[in-house]
């Protein structure tokens, strides 16, 4: 009878405190789940537009000014660049220039010539640089160098798409790129095979 007794007692115990401890450990994140104790991270606020009423619309005001034959009026520019720059949302680490591209003018120059991080948008630039350079057929070759000892370098040349796996000719189809590290292991070991290694 004391046996039964313990054990109603014991096993409500046993669970309420595992639940509770996992519970605990799962809001603290000790362990994989979905309560914890994070704060909501805040809401993303919109990127900052151009003022109400300081253009209407863009199109017709460039097509105003283009067929008045001249570039759209530098002192509305420099207002619309200095209130996106003065939005609270904006950092202070930006700058803004806008050139005539036919007479070489500077239109605006809020800060331009200060040095930052490149935006993403470089890349289209890079990319234009590489076709013009490299051409179109072009293939970033990455290759494993091995020291015939115990060393296997890998040496990279820029493929930015190389995948984690295998790449598109190899046995999976999620990759990210047309080589993948796992088809250079293969290809290593095939060739360490072939040198006895």
């Amino acid at each position: 009878m004391k046996g039964r007794v313990w054990t109603a007692v014991l096993v409500p115990v046993v669970v309420l405190g595992g639940t509770a401890g996992f519970a605990w450990a799962d809001a603290t994140d000790r362990v994989p789940g979905w309560i914890t104790d994070d704060p909501l991270p805040p809401a993303q606020a919109p990127f900052p537009s151009l003022p109400d009423g300081l253009v209407a619309n863009v199109d017709d005001v460039v097509a105003a000014d283009l067929s008045a034959g001249s570039p759209p009026q530098s002192g509305q520019l420099q207002k619309a660049a200095n209130a996106l720059l003065t939005d609270g949302r904006i950092d202070g680490n930006v700058g803004v220039s806008v050139v005539d591209l036919a007479t070489g003018e500077v239109i605006v120059d809020v800060d331009a010539a200060d040095a930052r991080i490149p935006a993403s948008t470089t890349k289209v630039l890079t990319g234009i640089g590489i076709l013009a350079e490299l051409g179109p057929d072009y293939r970033f070759r990455t290759s494993v160098v091995f020291d015939g000892e115990q060393t296997i370098t890998l040496v990279a040349s820029g493929d930015m798409m190389l995948a984690q796996g295998y790449g598109h000719q190899g046995a999976r189809a999620e990759a990210l790129g047309y080589a993948g590290i796992e088809d250079l292991a293969d290809q290593v070991a095939a060739e360490l095979a072939v040198l006895g290694v």
